[in-house]
C-alpha cells in the first residue's frame, strides 16, 4: 500500500477514536451564570416582590381605627327671627364621633392582608424555582445541539477522508464510479445535517434568551452537560413534595381564607359608635346667662337578623376554605404524578445509557473499524464501510439523546423536590 493511502487510513482511525470537539472554558456562559442572570432580571419576580411590599404596607393600615368625625352645626334656630339669643334651645354645637370596630375584626383584617403578602412571597419562590428549571432545560437543549454538531462533524471528516481514499483507489482502477458517488453523497448529506443542527442550536439559544437576554444567550457555551445535585431516595423525594412552593402557595391561600371565616364570625358582634357633643348657648336678649350643654352618646348596631346576611357570609367563607383545600390536594396529586413519571423516566434512561455505553457503542465502533480494515484489505467494499459508520453515527446520536433526556429528567425532579441550600 502506498504511503499516502496509509496516512489517509490512519487519519480515519484518528477521527474514529478522537473525543468530541471542545472549546476553551474562558468567557463561556455557565449554567450557574445563566440562572443568576435569569433570576436577577425576571420581571415576574420583581412584580411579586412589589405586590408583597404593597400588601405589607396595607396590612398596617388595615389594623387602624377609622378617623374620628368632627361635627359642627347650629341647633334649634327660630325661623321667625333667626335670632340665636331668642330661644333657650338654640345652640352652636361642636362634636366628635368615633366608630369602634366589631370585636377583633381589625386585627383579623390585618392578619388576612399579611397572609396575602405571604402568599405573594410563596409565589416568588415558585417563580424562582420554575425559572431555574426552565433555564436548565433550555441550556441543556443548547448543549445537546452543540454535542450533536461535534459528533456529526466527526462523521463528516470521516466521510471526507473516505471519499479521498475512494477517489485514490478509483484512479488506480480499484474502485467503481458509483461507489465514489455514494461516498460523495454521504459526505454532502453530513454537511446538510450540520446546517440543520446549527439551525436547531440557534433556536435553542433563542429560547434561552427569554431568560438571559440575546447577549448572554449567544455567548459561547461549552458542549458539556452540567452536573446537578444528587437525588435522594424515592421516599424522601415524595416527602419533600409537601414543601414545594406550589403547595406553599396553596397553603397560604387556605390560611388567608381561614382568617376570612374568623372575620365573618366577627360580624355577629355589634359595632359601636361613641359621640361627644358640646353645645354653646347665647345669653338671652334680657342679658340672662344660659348654661352650655354637653351630650355624650353611644350607639350600637344590633345584628339580630343574621339568617340572610351574617350566616350566608360565614357559610360562603367556609366553603371557600374547603375549595382552597381541594386545590392544594389537587396540586399535590399533580406533583406526585410528575415526580413518578420523571423518576421512572430517569431510571429507564439510565438503563439504556448503560446499554449504549457498554454494549452498543463498543459494538458499533468495532463494526466500523472491522469494515474499514476489510476495505483496506480489499475484503469489503465501500458501501459496507459507509453503512457501518452510519450505524455508528446513529448509535452515538441516540446515546447523546438519552444523555440529554437523563439530564432533563434530573432537572425536572430537582424542580419538584427542591434543592437543599
Amino acid at each position: 500500500m502506498q504511503p499516502n493511502l496509509k496516512l489517509k487510513y490512519a487519519a480515519i482511525v484518528v477521527v474514529l477514536l478522537s473525543g468530541p470537539f471542545c472549546v476553551p472554558a474562558n468567557a463561556a456562559l455557565s449554567l450557574d451564570k445563566a440562572e443568576a442572570i435569569a433570576l436577577k432580571q425576571d420581571p415576574v419576580v420583581s412584580r411579586l416582590a412589589a405586590e408583597s411590599r404593597s400588601l405589607s404596607e396595607q396590612s398596617i393600615a388595615d389594623g387602624q381605627w377609622k378617623d374620628p368625625r368632627l361635627k359642627l352645626g347650629l341647633i334649634a334656630i327660630p325661623t321667625d327671627s333667626f335670632d340665636l339669643n331668642q330661644e333657650n334651645m338654640t345652640q352652636q354645637q361642636i362634636g366628635f364621633q368615633q366608630i369602634i370596630p366589631r370585636g377583633d375584626s381589625l386585627a383579623l383584617k390585618q392578619s388576612q392582608t399579611r397572609s396575602k403578602a405571604e402568599q405573594k412571597n410563596r409565589k416568588m419562590d415558585l417563580e424562582r424555582q420554575t425559572i431555574r428549571r426552565d433555564v436548565r432545560l433550555a441550556y441543556l437543549d443548547v448543549v445537546y445541539q452543540k454535542q450533536a454538531y461535534g459528533i456529526v462533524k466527526k462523521s463528516k471528516l470521516f466521510f471526507e477522508q473516505l471519499e479521498e481514499i475512494a477517489q485514490f483507489r478509483y484512479s488506480s482502477g480499484k474502485e467503481k464510479k458509483q461507489l465514489i458517488l455514494e461516498a460523495s453523497l454521504t459526505h454532502s448529506r453530513m454537511e446538510d445535517r450540520l446546517l440543520k443542527i446549527t439551525d436547531m442550536e440557534k433556536k435553542a439559544r433563542a429560547k434561552l434568551s427569554k431568560w438571559v437576554g440575546n447577549g448572554a444567550a449567544f455567548e459561547e457555551i461549552l458542549p458539556v452537560f452540567p452536573e446537578f445535585d444528587d437525588l435522594p431516595d424515592q421516599e424522601v423525594m415524595h416527602n419533600r413534595l409537601s414543601s414545594h412552593p406550589a403547595i406553599r402557595v396553596a397553603e397560604a391561600k387556605i390560611n388567608t381564607r381561614s382568617i376570612g371565616v374568623q372575620l365573618a364570625k366577627e360580624q355577629y358582634k355589634p359595632a359601636w359608635m361613641a359621640d361627644a357633643t358640646y353645645g354653646r348657648r347665647q345669653d338671652s336678649s334680657m342679658g340672662r346667662s344660659r348654661a352650655d350643654l354637653l351630650s355624650v352618646m353611644v350607639s350600637i348596631d344590633l345584628p339580630l337578623f343574621t339568617k340572610n346576611r351574617q350566616d350566608r357570609v360565614h357559610n360562603a367563607q367556609r366553603i371557600e376554605v374547603e375549595a382552597a383545600q381541594y386545590e392544594r390536594d389537587d396540586k399535590l396529586r399533580m406533583l406526585e404524578s410528575q415526580l413518578e413519571i420523571n423518576r421512572l423516566n430517569l431510571e429507564w434512561t439510565l438503563s439504556r445509557i448503560k446499554l449504549f455505553s457498554f454494549k452498543l457503542m463498543p459494538e458499533a465502533l468495532n463494526y466500523t473499524q472491522t469494515t474499514l480494515t476489510g476495505y483496506q484489505s480489499g475484503v469489503t467494499d465501500l458501501t459496507a464501510v459507509v453503512r457501518a459508520h452510519l450505524a455508528e453515527l446513529t448509535v452515538r446520536l441516540d446515546r447523546l439523546k438519552l444523555q440529554h433526556t437523563e439530564r432533563a429528567s434530573h432537572a425536572k425532579l430537582l424542580y419538584l423536590i427542591g434543592e437543599q441550600e
